[in-house]
C-alpha cells in the first residue's frame, strides 16, 4: 500500500521542488553569464590577435616548427643593426644594410638585392664603439625576393665563422638587446 503525506509533508516537498526550480534558473543564469563572458573574452583576443599579427608572427613559426620537429630559435631577437656586407675574395663592400632579427647563430639582413642561397660573404655589424663592431663570415640560408609588409626583402643568414673575441661582442650585444 503506497505511504499517504500529511499536508505539512505535502508543504516541505513543494517548498523543495520549488527551490530546485529556483536554483535551476539561478545555474543557468550563471551559465549563461560564464558562457557570455569567455565569449567577450574570445572576442578581445581574436582582435588583440589580428592588431597585432606582425608582432605575434614569430610566436606562431616558433610553434609550427617545434611542432614539425623543426629546429627553433628562442634566442632570436628583433635587434636593428648596419651592417657592412662585404665580398670574401676582395674585400670589396657590396652593400650596408640593416638587421630585422639576430641571434647568437645568425641574421636576418633587409637588402633590396639579396644575394643568392648558400653563398658565402663577410659581414661587420657596426656599433657606435669601433672596438665593438662584429666581424666574421655567414652563408645566405634562404632569401625573400617578393616584398611585403610583413616580409622584406633580404636574406636569412647563418654565421660559419667569428673568432672568440667577435662572438662575446655578439652575445653583449644580444643581452643589452633583451
Amino acid at each position: 500500500m503506497p505511504k499517504q503525506f500529511n499536508q505539512d509533508q505535502k508543504d516541505f516537498i513543494s517548498s523543495m521542488g520549488e527551490a530546485f526550480r529556483d536554483s535551476d534558473a539561478d545555474a543557468r543564469s550563471i551559465l549563461f553569464g560564464v558562457g557570455m563572458a569567455i565569449f567577450v573574452v574570445g572576442v578581445i583576443s581574436l582582435a588583440l590577435i589580428l592588431k597585432h599579427r606582425f608582432y605575434l608572427k614569430g610566436r606562431w613559426t616558433f610553434l609550427k616548427r617545434a611542432l614539425q620537429g623543426r629546429a627553433v630559435s628562442r634566442d632570436r631577437l628583433r635587434i636593428r643593426r648596419e651592417v657592412l656586407v662585404r665580398n670574401p675574395v676582395g674585400g670589396d663592400i657590396l652593400d650596408q644594410v640593416v638587421t630585422i632579427d639576430l641571434s647568437a647563430h645568425g641574421m636576418f639582413l633587409k637588402m633590396s638585392q639579396p644575394l643568392e642561397r648558400t653563398e658565402k660573404f663577410d659581414f661587420t655589424i657596426l656599433s657606435k664603439e669601433d672596438d665593438r663592431n662584429v666581424r666574421g663570415t655567414a652563408q645566405v640560408v634562404w632569401v625573400q625576393k617578393k616584398w611585403s609588409p610583413f616580409k622584406p626583402t633580404g636574406m636569412g643568414c647563418r654565421f660559419v665563422f667569428m673568432t672568440k673575441d667577435d662572438e662575446v661582442k655578439l652575445h653583449r650585444i644580444l643581452k643589452e638587446g633583451r
